[in-house]
């Protein structure tokens, strides 16, 4: 049972990345060169900083595949009991989605941002 769910986790990993990385590529395409991308934004919807392109499209993408890896590597411990073994499987399930989710909305925010500064191509 644990590899199956450690596969099954897999799984829902891998489709994470592969869409958070997609969107980061498309976006990179979109973003003029030099453009500094915002990120983290104010309640007034103000970027409260702006990074290098390689940093604000592949800064998540790499955290994520980081903590993917260390669940996956969590998930096949030998001395896990079977109901931890279950919680580390639903952290997996859960976590996976809500990181592809943070990724689009904010390539999504920072390119609407980028778009109104003219700083897309065209």
């Amino acid at each position: 049972m644990q590899h199956t769910l450690s596969l099954i986790g897999d799984v829902f990993w891998i489709a994470a990345l592969a869409l958070m990385a997609g969107s980061a590529r498309w976006a990179w395409g979109q973003i003029k060169p030099g453009a500094r991308v915002p990120m983290g934004w104010t309640r007034a919807g103000e970027p409260r900083f702006r990074a290098p392109k390689p940093v604000a499209l592949a800064g998540l993408v790499t955290v994520a595949f980081a903590i993917g890896a260390y669940l996956k590597i969590a998930s096949l411990s030998l001395t896990l009991g079977v109901d931890t073994v279950v919680i580390v499987f639903l952290v997996r399930l859960t976590a996976a989605p809500l990181f592809a989710v943070i990724q689009l909305i904010q390539v999504r925010r920072a390119l609407v941002t980028l778009a109104e500064e003219g700083q897309l191509k065209s």
